[in-house]
């Protein structure tokens, strides 16, 4: 059984194993979150939020019905049907850590797009980013510049040594060619989350070529008009693979991004 047909048997057995007594998707989420001070770290530096869909696909359907007329249209458009059960979740989750970040109710959490597609939130002094690959989502948040997040599924990293000139610079080729293939592979699949996350940072997607610029983990860089932004590798288990990118604020103690698993109560 594919991928996309598994999540979806499985979100059907989840909901049949949920009591009489339904728990909406947004009390499960409110049981299960936020932590004590998490608010507080968002506003004063960056924070990751990583979660396993099969956690929440016993919800699936309150997970739709919290998605605005765009969202659903960008669900629409996705042609495999776990591509659109990431998407779902990945939004639904989206507006509820951000409604509780700007202490409103989620219908009313302004996410809107710029040209390039990038998540923005109008009247907000909050940025923040989204991905999600086979079975996981990333979110990052930021009170104090821009922020990028990038998750990939582990098992991409054997499709990496195929195509290291376009991730590496020069210098970074040079460096990888002298690892054995397997940790040559792992390390290829890090610097591919940095720079994903360092170029949503910026704001410019896939505009700028990988292969253009460095991204050493935890060394402030300048990037596309960001004086300093800083990558560093999540830690996301042995299934995927995960980075962030924010701005260094030169005001703040804050060592590092916060790292939080959302997980519901049932886990």
């Amino acid at each position: 059984m594919n991928e996309a047909l598994q999540l979806l048997r499985d979100s059907r057995e989840g909901r049949e194993r949920r009591s009489p007594t339904r728990c909406a998707l947004q009390a499960t989420f409110h049981q299960a979150w936020p932590p004590v001070g998490w608010t507080h770290r968002v506003r004063t530096g960056a924070a990751a939020v990583l979660v396993e869909q099969l956690d929440w696909l016993p919800w699936l359907d309150d997970a739709r019905a919290l998605l605005d007329a765009r969202e659903l249209a960008c669900v629409e458009r996705r042609r495999r049907p776990g591509d659109r059960v990431s998407l779902i979740l990945a939004y639904a989750l989206h507006r509820l850590l951000l409604s509780v970040l700007l202490d409103i109710a989620p219908a009313a959490v302004p996410i809107g797009r710029d040209a390039k597609g990038c998540p923005r939130l109008a009247g907000h002094r909050l940025w923040t980013s989204l991905s999600h690959a086979e079975g996981h989502l990333a979110f990052a948040f930021s009170g104090v510049g821009a922020v990028g997040v990038d998750i990939e599924p582990s098992t991409r990293a054997a499709e990496l040594p195929e195509i290291a000139d376009r991730v590496c610079t020069p210098a970074e080729a040079d460096a990888m060619r002298q690892l054995d293939r397997p940790v040559r592979a792992a390390r290829l699949l890090e610097l591919w989350v940095r720079k994903e996350a360092l170029l949503k940072a910026a704001g410019i997607g896939l505009e700028r070529e990988m292969d253009t610029f460095e991204a050493p983990a935890g060394v402030p860089l300048r990037l596309e008009g960001l004086e300093a932004v800083r990558a560093g590798m999540l830690a996301s288990g042995p299934d995927c693979v995960a980075a962030i990118a924010s701005v260094v604020h030169p005001r703040t103690a804050n060592p590092g991004p916060d790292i939080q698993w959302l997980r519901s109560a049932r886990t």
